[in-house]
């Protein structure tokens, strides 16, 4: 057992199942939308598409929801996950880092939202059982913890949110991820640049039009 570098919150070597799978959904998702595409899509926007797309898993019995604690996607659906975990019974966080070390280069609002993550979270998990690992891809002995993390999340689910866009040509782990959940047959709803700029576009980038457009939806878009 290890402690969170950031919350000290214990955290346990990630080992088998800890779940039933048919109520679990894990998260991924990119980090960021570039600032070069050709359509506006604001960051408040991927923000709402994302609780909502929680909000309808829990809708169809969805219960525990895995984060894999990334800036980005990660970090905004676990924010939001223990938001609504005081006002929806049974709802639960869990949280899976590829490694301790793995949030040293996060931003000081991301290591505060995963600091009140990791306080709130049932229970954490790490993938790599060494306490001082960091990503190496050139030693074939930390080369995979994104890829171990990223395994172990689909393993312990039945479905996949997340904001996954094909379009963006950067290495993506939440393609990866997507990948596998597809080969794990999976029910895999995610959205991507598009539908950002279709809320932006019906609620001219006003966020609370936005938010009442998507909570009278029953949108939900499988891949």
């Amino acid at each position: 057992m290890f402690r969170s570098l950031i919350s000290g919150a214990e955290v346990n070597i990630a080992e088998g199942g800890f779940s039933d799978r048919s109520i679990t959904a894990c998260i991924s998702g990119h980090r960021d939308i570039p600032a070069d595409r050709d359509m506006p899509c604001s960051t408040a926007s991927a923000k709402l598409l994302i609780e909502h797309y929680i909000d309808c898993a829990v809708r169809e019995g969805y219960r525990v929801f895995i984060s894999g604690l990334a800036e980005g996607t990660d970090l905004w659906a676990a924010d939001y996950i223990v938001r609504i975990s005081g006002a929806v019974r049974d709802i639960k966080l869990v949280g899976v880092m590829p490694c301790l070390r793995h949030a040293e280069r996060f931003s000081q609002e991301s290591r505060r939202c995963l600091a009140r993550a990791e306080r709130a979270a049932f229970r954490l998990y790490t993938t790599c059982d060494e306490a001082n690992a960091v990503y190496s891809a050139k030693q074939a002995k930390y080369r995979d913890i994104y890829r171990s993390r990223n395994y172990f999340m689909v393993d312990n689910s039945s479905a996949l949110l997340g904001f996954y866009d094909p379009g963006l040509k950067s290495r993506s782990g939440t393609g990866q991820t997507v990948r596998y959940a597809q080969k794990k047959h999976l029910d895999i709803h995610t959205y991507d640049c598009t539908d950002i700029f279709g809320i932006e576009s019906m609620s001219g980038g006003d966020r609370a039009e936005a938010g009442r457009i998507l909570s009278e939806s029953r949108y939900f878009r499988y891949l």
